[in-house]
């Protein structure tokens, strides 16, 4: 073979052997990739899974069940698998802390660093990932590893209560999964929370503390009077007890074609209309 030959021979073997490598480098990458981000995510829960044993376990309880006057319920059907909007929610939430409802007492602190908190960015997103794909079943365990079995956990803090005590409990007996439908609002409790609930608002909506496993065809209204202009469609009308009542009534005049219903006054009375907008107002 003369060295022409012999180049060209060198040439297409080197030429099949890249085009091999390609081919190789595209069949196996994509799936090296996927088990390099699944080896993140894991990794990721388990670091967020030790920080809520450390940190949380003891308002919110060690299996996430929450602790009536101190921590609300996190192991739940909502939370499980929770989209990038429930995501977010939980994240603004550790890093922003909550409030009572009555705005004054706080019930969870700001435990992000930008607040002087002890967690930085990538702590709170383990957090998160614990909260939406851990195994709750790991807390105990570590608990124990630690050497602070769970019956000797300390006493929650006093911090208010985010559910009223009547409410966490009907939840728990049905079932920390979210099964059993909405536990009704506790005797003695503010009638806009109960209106909230006995005309219809909570098919759509999720409201916290009081329903935070409402539906989840309308927004979230958990902080609606943080809100400057309603609706999220058509922001015009002013966050205010006639700018909600406005809404309430005829939402098909502010926003065509949006799937609220209207309500009358032989379905809301005028009396019933101030209770409930007024209560939708605590909610910062």
């Amino acid at each position: 073979m003369d060295t022409i030959g012999r180049q060209v021979t060198a040439f297409v073997t080197l030429f099949m052997v890249v085009a091999l490598i390609v081919l190789m480098y595209g069949i196996f990458e994509p799936q090296r990739r996927v088990a390099a981000a699944q080896q993140q995510k894991d990794a990721s829960i388990e670091r967020g899974a030790e920080l809520f044993a450390a940190n949380c376990a003891v308002c919110h309880g060690p299996e996430g069940k929450g602790i009536a006057g101190a921590g609300f319920p996190l192991n739940t059907a909502q939370n499980h698998n929770g989209d990038a909007k429930r995501q977010a929610y939980l994240q603004t939430t550790i890093e922003n802390g909550k409030l009572n409802v009555t705005g004054k007492l706080p019930v969870m602190p700001m435990w992000a660093e930008a607040h002087n908190g002890p967690l930085n960015d990538q702590m709170i997103g383990d957090l998160v990932n614990f909260i939406t794909y851990g195994n709750w079943t790991e807390v105990p365990a570590l608990l124990v590893k630690a050497g602070t079995p769970v019956a000797a956990l300390p006493t929650p803090p006093g911090l208010g209560t985010p559910i009223p005590p009547d409410v966490v409990a009907q939840y728990q007996n049905a079932g920390s999964a979210g099964g059993g439908g909405e536990a009704s609002p506790p005797a003695g409790s503010d009638p806009g929370a109960a209106l909230f609930q006995t005309k219809g608002c909570i098919a759509c909506h999720t409201i916290s503390p009081e329903y935070p496993n409402g539906g989840a065809v309308g927004p979230n209204l958990s902080t609606i009077a943080s809100k400057s202009k309603i609706p999220d469609t058509n922001p015009t009308l002013p966050v205010t007890q006639d700018g909600l009542k406005t809404w309430i009534r005829d939402p098909q005049k502010i926003a065509p074609g949006t799937v609220m219903p209207s309500f009358g006054t032989d379905q809301i009375t005028d009396q019933e209309m101030d209770e409930l907008t007024k209560w939708l107002l605590t909610h910062k």
